[in-house]
């Protein structure tokens, strides 16, 4: 499943042939072991056939290594890629994210000082206004006082 090039090629092929030999060696030579035939079954498994086909499955195996090794190292570099371009992106929206608590401060600062200015502003109005309430309950005084004394002089002037 890791290198499914390995498998379909010819090198796989081979190397798949020669382990078969060397297991149909191995099992001849036990079987002449458990016949007593010991010197036969030493001659199969040190035959220049049985080395031919180790040397054969070794060059398949190397290379099947070399394959996975290939792989590891391509996964190795996509994970090291996707690591730093993951890492970029985590710095950038923490970037961003300064930028708009930065800019959400700013704003938060401005209403705060315009609304420290809008108080003021409304506190001068209210002192201003209670003046005008003073003034205008002064002159209604005055006014009432006037007409009262109109009003008693034109009494006086009607018992007359």
């Amino acid at each position: 499943r890791l290198a499914p090039e390995v498998q379909s090629g010819e090198v796989a092929h081979q190397a798949d042939i020669a382990n078969k030999k060397l297991v149909d060696m191995e099992h001849q030579a036990l079987e002449l072991v458990g016949q007593r035939r010991l010197a036969e079954a030493h001659a199969v498994l040190f035959s220049e056939e049985y080395e031919a086909q180790k040397w054969i499955y070794s060059q398949g195996m190397q290379r099947f290594t070399a394959l996975l090794e290939q792989r590891v190292a391509a996964g190795r570099s996509a994970r090291r890629i996707r690591t730093m371009l993951s890492s970029l992106l985590i710095a950038i929206a923490l970037l961003l994210l300064l930028i708009v608590w930065v800019i959400g401060l700013w704003v938060m600062r401005r209403w705060q000082t315009a609304l420290v200015e809008n108080n003021r502003q409304l506190e001068l109005t209210a002192v201003e206004l209670q003046d005008l309430n003073k003034m205008l309950d002064e002159k209604v005084t005055e006014r009432t006082s006037q007409l009262q004394t109109r009003n008693s002089i034109g009494v006086i002037w009607a018992n007359l």
